[in-house]
């Protein structure tokens, strides 16, 4: 495998890739695709392989776990600051596009093509693109069956199985997926008091995680 400066200038001159200076391919990860652009700062880590017929575009701040599969002739397109988690796997025979600010949790399986058994023996085919919205939150395990689109501000819970579309700013769960409740009703308004609680928190959990576990810092 190519070392990663020299993979982004082989993709630049071979391929005509539109790759950022900042953007980051790591060692055993591979991106093709007739057209590929990944914007600054975006991620594709270790052990990932996207490899589409179509359009691959990476927006900025986005990141693709590792042990990431992606196959598939159609296009595969994230938007900036999404996050597609470790061992997803997605199948891109019809395009999946991912909105910005959005994730996709670890094992999470989208397929655009459900078909195996011959239909010439009358069984059945489903065959359609999956779009994802924005500052949409998809956890871990869940499956997206074919023709699937899932709106803005949605949190799929864990395990769920999606067979039809979700409007925007709902909770869904369950086999198949359902809805459950609306954004609305666990997303608290963030008064000026709150914001400052919520920031020492961070600030709080920084200090504990990084400075005393990693640095060892003594009070």
């Amino acid at each position: 495998m190519l070392p990663p400066p020299v993979k982004k200038i082989v993709l630049r001159r071979c391929c005509g890739a539109r790759i950022e200076p900042t953007a980051r391919l790591a060692w055993f990860s591979a991106v093709v695709g007739e057209t590929i652009e990944i914007g600054h700062f975006a991620t594709v880590r270790a052990f990932s392989l996207i490899r589409c017929s179509g359009t691959v575009r990476i927006g900025p701040g986005a990141e693709v776990s590792s042990f990431v599969l992606v196959y598939g002739v159609a296009d595969f397109c994230i938007g900036a600051h999404a996050y597609v988690g470790p061992q997803s796997l997605i199948n891109a025979t019809e395009t999946v596009s991912i909105g910005e600010h959005s994730a996709i949790g670890p094992r999470t399986m989208i397929f655009t093509h459900g078909s195996f058994l011959p239909y010439t023996d009358g069984y059945p085919v489903t065959f359609g693109p999956v779009t994802i919205g924005d500052h949409t939150w998809v956890a871990a395990a869940v499956f997206i069956h074919p023709g699937v689109t899932i709106g803005n501000h949605v949190f799929v819970n864990s395990r769920a199985v999606v067979r039809e579309d979700l409007p925007d700013g709902v909770v869904a769960e369950g086999h198949p997926a359902t809805i459950v409740a609306k954004m609305s009703d666990i997303r608290r308004s963030m008064t000026a008091p709150r914001m400052r609680a919520a920031v020492a928190q961070i600030l709080d959990r920084f200090v504990d995680t990084v400075l005393r576990r990693e640095l060892r810092v003594d009070d």
